[in-house]
């Protein structure tokens, strides 16, 4: 029998585990991603610098890059070439620039033929995004705009991977 376990890691921390193969592939079903930061970059303000960059990845500019996972995404690599894992990004409505963020890495995940599924969720923010995990929001789609849990999102994303 399949059985299905959730880690809760950040993108930071899962995929540097992801690329240094610490961890069989093979345990990798996808990946859930809730307003996440792809590229440190985005946030080199003075604020974000001194406050979060420096204490957790130092001075090192190479440290962050490494850190951030748009980069670990190397399209020459094999090891992508060995599973393709799927993700499911979801980003907030009022989400500052990390939608920004998110599309660039969307793009780079396409490219590197990772099966990815984007949704942004309107009328919430960073925080409340995960506040409220399991409160009625809305996504928009071509025919306009439905609502749906987060929690629904995450949990279809989930059975369907318990398909493939």
């Amino acid at each position: 029998t399949a059985t299905t376990e959730v880690y809760t890691l950040s993108l930071h921390d899962a995929l540097p585990i992801y690329n240094e193969m610490k961890y069989n592939l093979l345990y990798f079903q996808g990946v859930i991603s809730i307003s996440g930061v792809y590229n440190l970059s985005f946030l080199s303000s003075w604020f974000m610098e001194r406050f979060l960059l420096r204490p957790v990845f130092g001075e090192e500019v190479d440290v962050r890059r490494a850190a951030s996972p748009l980069f670990c995404l190397d399209e020459d690599d094999n090891r992508y070439t060995q599973k393709k894992i799927p993700f499911l990004v979801l980003n907030a409505e009022y989400d500052f620039f990390l939608k920004e963020d998110a599309k660039e890495f969307l793009l780079k995940l396409k490219r590197v033929k990772h099966p990815c599924e984007y949704y942004e969720v309107k009328g919430t923010n960073h925080f409340s995004i995960i506040l409220g995990f399991d409160s009625p929001a809305k996504y928009s789609t071509t025919e306009g705009l439905r609502p749906q849990h987060v929690e629904t999102f995450c949990i279809d994303f989930v059975r369907k991977l318990s398909y493939c």
